[in-house]
């Protein structure tokens, strides 16, 4: 099955066992490109390499590239006010998908630069994820998306 035109930019993530996570969630479903931002451990980092499972060979990754040449519409990832639900979302067939820091979230750089801001709901008392796993449910959700349209 071919990767979907999706750009995941990881916006200043720090845990190496998390990105390498998201590198096998993206494999697994087959989502798209990963795109490093300057402040976030790479590939080539021994823990990545380790967590990602070998998919880290798999999945199309970059270091430093700029936004202008990521795919509109830019999607935000993000627990904050005014954020629609994921559910609710229909994403389109091309797009980038931000993810943030595990403590801050997204920069506001990013934030500023979004299209649209999903947050997934939550009903306990955190109203947070672990990165990895936020960006587990949200693959699901773009998969299943993808799906439908073919």
């Amino acid at each position: 099955l071919p990767y979907l035109p999706i750009d995941i930019y990881l916006d200043r993530l720090r845990s190496a066992h998390n990105i390498g996570s998201i590198i096998r969630t993206t494999e697994a479903f087959r989502l798209g490109e990963i795109h490093f931002s300057e402040k976030t451990p790479y590939i080539d980092h021994p823990k990545i390499q380790k967590s990602a499972m070998g998919c880290d060979f798999l999945v199309p990754c970059h270091q430093n590239v700029s936004l202008s040449f990521l795919k509109r519409p830019f999607i935000a990832l993000e627990t904050t006010k005014g954020a629609s639900s994921i559910y609710d979302y229909p994403f389109p067939p091309s797009f980038t998908f931000f993810i943030g820091n595990e403590e801050f979230g997204l920069s506001e750089e990013i934030l500023k630069e979004a299209d649209v801001i999903l947050e997934i709901p939550l009903w306990g008392s955190k109203n947070s994820l672990n990165v990895a796993s936020a960006f587990a449910i949200a693959a699901f959700e773009v998969r299943r998306a993808a799906d439908k349209r073919s």
